[in-house]
């Protein structure tokens, strides 16, 4: 193994193995990789090739939650296009590489924090904001399961308080 300003390079016998590998991860995060082979010596009137493998993962993967085009969206898969759901209305939206690529980084799962929900009515939810403990009315997501007096998982960001879900759904 070792790293360059491009990213880390792996090196692994095995050609097969390798090939395999790279379909996983970009089955899994999205992206694309690249076989080239370049010949290197000959053996026995055989020529024989190394074979380079690269894999070009996408700036944002699966479970990243993003602000773009005034939507609060998380990624589900990206392939040739960023699948992602709206986290307000749980409507699919498809964007380009590209363009998902301007949009601004929220956070993942892990960057939340717990917010007691203090009341579910029709299309709003009432949650206690957990660093100063004031009540904030939110539009009631689509995902929601829990109970009043159970503790949710959010994000706080410049846009407010963004409740997430709990798992990203296959």
């Amino acid at each position: 193994m070792s790293s360059s300003k491009e990213g880390t390079d792996y090196y692994i016998g095995s050609s097969g193995a390798c090939r395999q590998i790279c379909k996983i991860i970009t089955s899994k995060l999205g992206g694309e990789h690249q076989e080239s082979p370049s010949l290197f010596s000959q053996r026995d009137g055989k020529e024989l090739y190394r074979v380079s493998y690269a894999v070009r993962l996408p700036k944002y993967v699966p479970g990243n939650i993003l602000y773009f085009n005034n939507q609060v969206l998380q990624i589900k898969n990206c392939d040739k296009k960023a699948k992602c759901i709206d986290l307000q209305t749980g409507k699919k939206v498809i964007a380009s590489i590209e363009d998902i690529e301007k949009a601004e980084f929220l956070g993942v799962y892990n960057d939340s924090i717990l917010a007691v929900l203090v009341a579910i009515e029709d299309n709003a939810i009432m949650v206690l904001d957990p660093t100063n403990y004031q009540t904030v009315t939110l539009k009631k997501p689509f995902f929601l399961t829990a109970r009043e007096g159970e503790e949710i998982p959010v994000l706080k960001t410049e846009y407010g308080i963004i409740p997430i879900p709990e798992e990203i759904e296959a």
